[in-house]
């Protein structure tokens, strides 16, 4: 799936990744706002496996992929998600 800005930038903004603003800005359903999120912590869960293997396909899950390479430059965002699972970052 490919979800082009409403008003056409590009980039990150800070924030946070809530449905809310998943539907206003992206003009996501519900839904897919809630899709597009468990993809996101799911491509973290696997950094935080640090087995290369659990990598997701881009062509698959290019929203998992995207969230693994983020991942993958800070590892310590992993622990801060999910402290209780990946507690060394």
């Amino acid at each position: 799936m490919t979800v082009a800005r409403p008003d056409g930038r590009r980039g990150r903004r800070g924030g946070h990744l809530g449905g809310p603003r998943l539907t206003a800005e992206f003009g996501l359903s519900p839904d897919d706002a809630a899709l597009a999120r468990d993809r996101v912590f799911g491509g973290l869960v696997r950094v935080g496996t640090r087995i290369p293997e659990n990598a997701p396909s881009p062509a698959k899950d290019p929203v998992a992929w995207e969230s693994y390479q983020r991942g993958t430059r800070d590892l310590a965002l992993v622990t801060r998600i999910y402290p209780q699972m990946f507690p060394n970052g």
